[in-house]
């Protein structure tokens, strides 16, 4: 499985305007902006709405930043966000939800396997400057 690894200077983050917070419960050591966390755990970085898809949007967002298209959102500044819960796939074109929840309304043996998620462009700008930085990369997981 896909995931978000940090890679850059923790002391940083405060200046930059992040909220340090200690869990107790396990440890943890966390710092928060807008839809980001930073684990210090382990180096993930975690998407508040996207968790366990964040590796497959990391991979989208990054084509957009590399290529230096912008971000296609609504009118208001939003994107609308398909996760595909069978393969882990995420996807802009949300045309297979909404088949899926069209059919749900006749037919209950549908299988909900689409899910849909709306983010703020805003609220994703704290990812977008830990990739200018160079803060972040792709990982993963090992299965074993």
């Amino acid at each position: 499985m896909k995931y978000i690894k940090f890679t850059g200077d923790y002391s940083q983050l405060k200046n930059m305007g992040y909220e340090f917070q200690k869990l107790f419960a396990g440890n943890y050591m966390q710092w928060s902006k807008g839809y980001t966390r930073i684990w210090k755990k382990g180096g993930d970085v975690s998407i508040d709405r996207l968790t366990n898809y964040e590796g497959a949007f990391f991979e989208w967002f990054k084509r957009y930043y590399d290529k230096q298209v912008p971000l296609p959102t609504t009118k208001h500044g939003f994107i609308r966000v398909q996760l595909d819960m069978q393969t882990g796939e995420v996807n802009l074109n949300v045309t297979k939800y909404v088949e899926q929840n069209k059919a749900m309304m006749t037919d209950d043996s549908v299988e909900y396997r689409y899910e849909l998620t709306v983010l703020s462009v805003k609220n994703l700008s704290p990812l977008l400057e830990l990739v200018k930085l160079g803060w972040v990369e792709l990982g993963e997981y090992d299965e074993n």
